[in-house]
Parts: C-alpha cells; sequence; structure tokens
C-alpha cells in the first residue's frame, strides 16, 4: 500500500512540476512522501519476535 501511494505521489510531482517549477513542486511531494511513511509506519503493527 505504501508503495503504491508513492507511486502515487511521483505522478502527481511530475503533474506539479509542469504547473509550479521543479523546486516547489519537489519539496511538496518530498514532505507528502514523509507524512505517507509516517503514517504507513503508524499503521503497521510492531513484529515481536
Amino acid at each position: 500500500m505504501r508503495g503504491f501511494l508513492i507511486n502515487k505521489n511521483l505522478c502527481f510531482y511530475y503533474r506539479l512540476r509542469k504547473k509550479i517549477g521543479k523546486v516547489y513542486a519537489y519539496k511538496i511531494a518530498i514532505t507528502i512522501e514523509k507524512i505517507i511513511l509516517i503514517f504507513g509506519r503508524q499503521a503497521t503493527p510492531p513484529h515481536r519476535h
């Protein structure tokens, strides 16, 4: 699921890059990706050995 969201975020970055420019689109995409990774980590239970 995280991989799917990250791929969607990458598509969003390419579209956004055409509208607002590479630098701003990159900052927005990185922020969204960090949010996806943080919430994705909280959603999965910790592994116990």
